[in-house]
């Protein structure tokens, strides 16, 4: 089964899409500072997930979780888009770190929030084909498409959240130093 089907099994494989994702922005842009970015969320997901209480045992699945064909392409393509958005989050930090320090020319912060962009945009789409598919599959378990749960709920407003964050920036309303920002807050929804 794919290993997500606890919390430490999850942050797990988040960081593994972190650094999928970073490599792959990396070789798609040659800009080795998404692995450098993507190993920095990684590191710390995975010292947090050690920290924290959780049981990193493997047990038996609930029913509902022993559907293998939706807790492959559901779970792991919200807990994808998470990835997605840690990676943003990152390159969010590093460019409010950067445009602090002085060391940013303009069009090296655009370049960065095109990057940032680009990265949130990968993380929106996953994010609602996924709960999509959530919603195909609770329709599938419990005869129902959306019931208002806190998972429901909060994948709907992390959604939402950051669908304004996209709009915003195709619109011209938000610049880099923004962008940067939103990247960094929004990673807050993910993580209610």
């Amino acid at each position: 089964r794919p290993p997500v089907s606890n919390m430490y099994e999850s942050m797990v494989y988040m960081n593994w899409a972190v650094m999928v994702f970073a490599a792959l922005f990396a070789l798609g842009t040659r800009n080795i500072v998404y692995l450098s970015a993507g190993c920095a969320v990684s590191a710390l997901v995975m010292i947090y997930g050690n920290l924290l209480p959780i049981d990193s045992n493997l047990e038996v699945l609930v029913p509902v979780l022993r559907s293998n064909y939706w807790l492959t392409i559901h779970v792991m393509t919200i807990v994808s888009s998470y990835g997605a958005f840690g990676l943003a989050m990152a390159r969010g930090h590093r460019h409010l770190f950067l445009e602090i320090k002085g060391k940013f020319s303009k069009a090296a912060q655009e370049d960065s929030a095109l990057l940032i962009y680009r990265v949130i945009q990968l993380g929106v789409l996953l994010l609602g084909i996924g709960t999509v598919l959530g919603g195909v599959w609770a329709n599938e378990s419990w005869g129902r498409f959306w019931g208002w749960d806190p998972k429901e709920t909060w994948a709907l407003i992390t959604f939402l959240a950051y669908l304004v964050v996209v709009h915003l920036k195709f619109s011209k309303k938000i610049d880099a130093h923004w962008l940067a920002i939103s990247s960094v807050l929004g990673f807050f929804f993910v993580m209610m």
